[in-house]
């Protein structure tokens, strides 16, 4: 994480974070905002106690952390608005599929017990779920998959659709592979091909993601309750670099 993304976070919830119990669970007072917010990124990322802070009080500021980043997730995690939906060229760009503005996939986080589904859709994060689930009866049950299933024009347009593999049923705003029973015509195999390059980023997603927050290989966190919440956290903070580094790069 650059200082630009640091202080940008720090803007969104520094407040949160002064104004959250100015006295640790520990009887002792609280560190200022940013030591909070380092402390709490650090243990995200690599989950080993860093700071001259004893371990109860650095889980603390996570705590603290992850509420204030849950509290402007709608802010950060929202579908797009803007009817041409400029993401369209470049899905088109990557293998020549028309009307592209997202894909859908999900993905399995472990934890000590039970075990999380983490479902992300394209600009939409759902987190429930303990134990094994098909990944179309997580979608169905999410808020997003809730609006596309019964009102589909409400967040993509006609001319518009997502991209899922065969886990998912196919509809008219999302497209899946043709499933292989052996007798795949070469049109058919070459379309699979070009949906399964274009599908791909959704994986890439989910390793960039796993790979900036370690705690999302393996949340051994018991709270239960938290764990939930820990996910969608780091999926705003996941968010907010990559809209700097957007930013940045153009």
């Amino acid at each position: 994480m650059t200082r630009q993304t640091f202080e940008n976070l720090l803007q969104k919830i520094g407040n949160k974070l002064e104004n959250n119990n100015l006295i640790t669970k520990g009887g002792r007072p609280t560190h200022d905002a940013v030591l909070q917010l380092m402390v709490a990124i650090w243990m995200l990322i690599d989950c080993r106690k860093r700071f001259d802070i004893s371990l109860s009080t650095a889980w603390e500021y996570v705590y603290k952390v992850v509420d204030a980043c849950n509290s402007i997730a709608k802010e950060v995690i929202k579908w797009p608005t803007q009817k041409s939906h400029p993401l369209s060229a470049n899905f088109k760009n990557r293998a020549g599929i028309p009307g592209v503005i997202g894909t859908i996939n999900g993905s399995h986080i472990p934890i000590t017990a039970p075990e999380f589904v983490m479902q992300i859709i394209s600009l939409s994060a759902a987190s429930q779920c303990p134990g094994s689930i098909h990944d179309a009866r997580m979608f169905r049950m999410s808020q997003v998959g809730s609006i596309l299933n019964n009102n589909p024009t409400e967040l993509i347009p006609s001319e518009y659709h997502l991209l899922g593999d065969s886990a998912y049923g196919n509809m008219a705003w999302l497209i899946t592979p043709y499933r292989d029973n052996g007798r795949l015509t070469r049109k058919q195999r070459s379309f699979n091909y070009k949906q399964s390059s274009t599908r791909v980023c959704i994986e890439q997603t989910f390793g960039l993601l796993k790979g900036r927050f370690i705690i999302l290989r393996h949340i051994n966190v018991y709270r239960v309750d938290l764990i939930p919440k820990i996910i969608i956290a780091c999926c705003v903070l996941h968010n907010i670099c990559m809209v700097i580094i957007f930013f940045n790069y153009n």
